[in-house]
């Protein structure tokens, strides 16, 4: 699998607003267990940490790009 560098498209808190259609569509799923990366969505911008919404805001940059294949969710 080739290893691509992302560079920013656009600021932080863009990318991360980008995220607000897919939450509100119900197309993210965060597990209980990922405690951090909640808090941080929550707090965010002002939270201390970012590392891990800021990680989650590039998945739309890879998707665009065509980076990644996703498989639908059958479900249950």
């Amino acid at each position: 699998m080739p290893i691509v560098e992302l560079k920013a498209d656009r600021d932080k808190r863009r990318r991360v607003q980008s995220l607000q259609p897919l939450f509100e569509r119900g197309e993210v799923f965060i597990k209980p267990t990922h405690m951090d990366l909640e808090r941080e969505i929550l707090e965010f911008p002002y939270s201390k940490h970012d590392d891990c919404v800021d990680a989650l805001a590039y998945i739309l940059q890879v998707l665009k790009a065509g980076n990644l294949f996703i498989k639908k969710r059958k479900e249950a």
